[in-house]
């Protein structure tokens, strides 16, 4: 196999004459099929504890790429570019036709067929795991030896395992393969994504590889591509704040409702439930989002993260030529989104939207400082919902608790949500639950515009102006709506103060 010329163009490496007659299939068993079309790596033979494998060029980062998927002693050497191109070409359409079997983003595929090691195994059963537990997020924290991995389980981060020093390559290696990331890029950050099946689930995975001081960390969003509607009563609404919904919603004619919060906080989830009410026969809806997160039947959804230069004021121009009723932008991020988004809402509608803002009122000082005319604001907004996702105490060991009168008074509890002799509920832990708490309920604060509130945007008033003229009005805020729920042992003072506060 090997030519009587070891070197090729100064390499150090040995050339081969690769024909089909020194190809072992087998050599390639438990290399990711996409890794060594990237590397144009070619394992062709198996013996004496070596793998030989051939590559188009030499390559110092090749072998430390390759080393986490075998336990035998690399031998690399220099064949012709199109003999590995075309043998790895019929490697991936080999894995293709076997894709019914064995789905290597497949969480619980075993199926022989499908790459195997232990990196491989690890990442699945991590995944797998994280989507039991229903965590957002799956955090891979480099070290400076192994590797943390933590879990985002209803909004706090926990910690799930440690990855050992010689795994830590191959676990990034694994979550750049699946993401279809560039395995040898190890300096600048890289996002991808991928869908997988978990437990017969299918989710859509959004991967974020950083470098850091010491070593790639990862980390992975887990969104259920198909999940549970929830009602705005089962996201946390009061009957009286759903009331006043259903009023705004039953006719959306035109103006803006804007949704506010951190980064996490739910918006997107309410978003949704809000477009499943206006989206019904009779009214045409489009949404521009980056990325779409949750597909919806009969709506019109454009995608604005797909690197083809297409930004949310593009988009937003392109749908209003859609004939739209409804129009759901994603997020306002920026002056110019934010203008054509409030002047459609004024040329006649409906418009949808989320912002980062602490509360209700910090949206109209959001909107000037991003450049809208006060005006405009005034004239177009037709509500605010401020929201923060609390966790729901454990109904199975949930803690009652006696507070002293001065402690409710300073609490400032609403009389008509005061607890039974001043008591309230606490987290203790279960097997169920292990921490106390078992799912999250949304808190909210709904600020529906009044002609009043109208005339103290158009005038620049401070937002401490509206944030009184809004209660005033009649609109509780997130910290009153957060003590209603405590009161009755929805979620804990404590939890109140971690979110809100």
């Amino acid at each position: 196999m090997t030519n009587g010329d070891p070197t090729l163009e100064g390499s150090r490496l040995p050339r081969i004459e690769l024909v089909e007659a020194d190809i072992d299939p087998a050599a390639t068993h438990g290399f990711p099929p996409e890794l060594l079309v990237q590397l144009q790596a070619l394992p062709y033979a198996l013996g004496n504890d070596t793998i030989h494998i051939a590559v188009s060029e030499p390559n110092d980062d090749l072998e430390p790429l390759l080393r986490p998927w075998t336990d035998a002693n690399i031998a690399l050497e220099l064949a012709a570019p199109g003999t590995i191109s075309r043998r790895l070409d019929e490697i991936a359409a080999a894995r293709a036709s076997l894709s019914s079997r064995a789905d290597p983003n497949d969480a619980d595929s075993n199926d022989g067929e499908a790459p195997t090691g232990p990196a491989v195994g690890l990442v699945a059963d991590l995944l797998r795991h994280a989507a039991r537990e229903g965590a957002s997020d799956l955090h891979f924290v480099p070290g400076d030896r192994d590797m943390t991995v933590r879990v985002r389980v209803d909004g706090v981060v926990k910690p799930l395992a440690h990855v050992d020093e010689q795994l830590v390559p191959a676990v990034v290696g694994r979550v750049k393969v699946l993401a279809r990331l560039d395995i040898a890029e190890h300096r600048h950050p890289q996002d991808g994504r991928f869908s997988m099946t978990i437990e017969g689930r299918p989710y859509d995975v959004r991967v974020a590889v950083l470098p850091t001081v010491v070593g790639e960390g990862a980390v992975l969003r887990l969104l259920e591509k198909t999940p549970s509607l929830q009602s705005l009563e089962q996201l946390g609404f009061t009957p009286a704040m759903a009331g006043e919904f259903d009023r705004l919603l039953d006719q959306p004619s035109w103006g803006a409702l804007l949704v506010t919060g951190r980064t996490g906080s739910g918006k997107s989830t309410t978003l949704r439930s809000i477009l499943d009410r206006v989206a019904r026969p009779g009214v045409n809806v489009v949404t521009v989002e980056d990325p779409v997160e949750y597909r919806i039947r009969d709506v019109y959804q454009v995608d604005v993260s797909g690197g083809a230069g297409l930004t949310f004021p593009d988009a937003l121009r392109g749908a209003l030529r859609g004939d739209p009723d409804v129009i759901m932008i994603g997020e306002i991020r920026d002056a110019d989104t934010a203008r054509i988004a409030l002047r459609a809402a004024l040329a006649g509608h409906f418009v949808l939207s989320t912002l980062h803002t602490r509360n209700a009122a910090g949206a109209l000082m959001r909107l000037t400082e991003m450049g809208v005319e006060p005006y405009v604001v005034a004239s177009s907004l037709s509500a605010v919902l401020a929201q923060r996702l609390a966790r729901r105490l454990c109904t199975d060991c949930r803690e009652e608790y006696a507070l002293d009168a001065e402690t409710i008074r300073r609490l400032r509890l609403p009389a008509q949500h005061q607890p039974t002799e001043g008591r309230f509920f606490r987290a203790r832990g279960c097997e169920r639950c292990r921490d106390g708490y078992k799912g999250r309920v949304g808190i909210f604060e709904l600020m529906t515009m009044t002609d009043r509130l109208r005339q103290l945007a158009a005038e620049r008033a401070s937002q401490l102006e509206i944030e009184v003229e809004a209660s005033t009005a009649g609109s509780p805020t997130l910290w009153d709506d957060g003590l209603a729920k405590a009161a009755v042992g929805i979620t804990s003072l404590e939890e109140l103060r971690r979110v809100l506060v």
